[in-house]
């Protein structure tokens, strides 16, 4: 093989290699804010809300229970998955 068409070859395996990353990174990215603006203010209202209830009388202490392991595992991915930036961490547009 010639020197062109093994630089040729290398270019292209970069390009796939970096273009899996940048995805990877952007699915990553997406999770994160997901997490963050949706899905643990959810978790975090429904166990305030359902706490509520069963003060009230309203609601089973199993329902406080399973509210309070949503939220915790909620908040457990949500601080595995977010990369910090020194001390900085991701906004919604992307990095610090």
């Amino acid at each position: 093989m010639k020197l062109r068409q093994k630089c040729g070859v290398l270019n292209w395996r970069f390009a796939i290699n970096w273009l899996t990353v940048f995805q990877r990174y952007e699915t990553a990215k997406t999770q994160v804010v997901e997490l963050r603006d949706e899905i643990l203010p959810d978790a975090e209202e429904s166990l305030k809300l359902t706490t509520a209830g069963y003060r009230a009388g309203e609601v089973s202490f199993a329902q406080v229970l399973q509210a309070r392991q949503t939220f915790g595992e909620t908040h457990l991915a949500y601080s595995l998955r977010e990369p910090t930036c020194g001390s900085r961490s991701w906004n919604s547009t992307g990095c610090c």
